[in-house]
């Protein structure tokens, strides 16, 4: 006889130290046990992240509400809280980037830029390359920004390895990021909500269930 088994992975969320900016991201177990603290609470972390679809990764904002001179930009680290990688590097306050999310296929990352009170979707791949617009510079306000599947695809969609992403992201072109073409036949299945949608910070990291026979394991 067969049964499925499903591995539980740990959810992430962002707590706060009660201080002004104090925001740090956490992990924890399904249960609630092995909570870890990610990044420090001076890292002020916006409550949307993401985990890269292999669970390696954690997508959030570092310094989402400080004022400028600082700006809001987007980074990437490893559960144990390692191998920090900033993707975008804005200055001054005017321009902040802010997370969104993982394609399903873990080559692309979805977030908002604001430009001097205009606001932009865009793409860019896992090392911060190519960014790409989605949607042009305006008023409207994307947050909580998440890529699903394609349509007719939600069984296929199988996670690549982050790093090799980053490698053949390194063979594309690097269009202007402020360009206003949009490709639309690349961003399927990302959807925003407005600006004054409520929404929780946490996330669950991909899981994976299979069939497999009562006495093995699942991978």
């Amino acid at each position: 006889m067969n049964s499925v088994t499903i591995k539980w992975r740990p959810l992430s969320f962002v707590d706060f130290n009660g201080l002004d900016f104090g925001q740090a991201l956490f992990t924890v177990d399904i249960h609630g046990g092995n909570l870890f603290q990610v990044t420090p609470f001076t890292f002020d972390v916006a409550l949307k992240a993401d985990w890269a679809p292999n669970g390696r990764r954690l997508l959030f904002t570092d310094n989402a509400d400080l004022p400028p001179p600082n700006s809001a930009n987007i980074a990437t680290i490893r559960p144990d809280g390692t191998g920090l990688r900033l993707l975008t590097h804005f200055q001054g306050g005017d321009v902040k980037a802010f997370a969104g999310s993982y394609s399903p296929d873990g080559r692309w990352i979805v977030f908002r830029i604001e430009d001097h009170g205009s606001f932009g979707l865009f793409k860019m791949h896992p090392d911060g390359s190519d960014p790409r617009p989605i949607l042009g510079f305006s008023s409207f306000r994307p947050r909580f920004i998440a890529w699903g599947p394609r349509s007719g695809d939600e069984d296929d969609q199988i996670p690549v390895d982050e790093d090799k992403a980053e490698d053949a992201a390194k063979s594309d072109s690097k269009p202007d990021q402020r360009s206003q073409e949009v490709g639309r036949d690349e961003h399927e299945g990302v959807t925003a909500v407005p600006h004054n949608n409520a929404a929780t910070g946490a996330m669950a990291a991909p899981s994976r269930a299979r069939q497999v026979n009562d006495n093995v394991d699942s991978q």
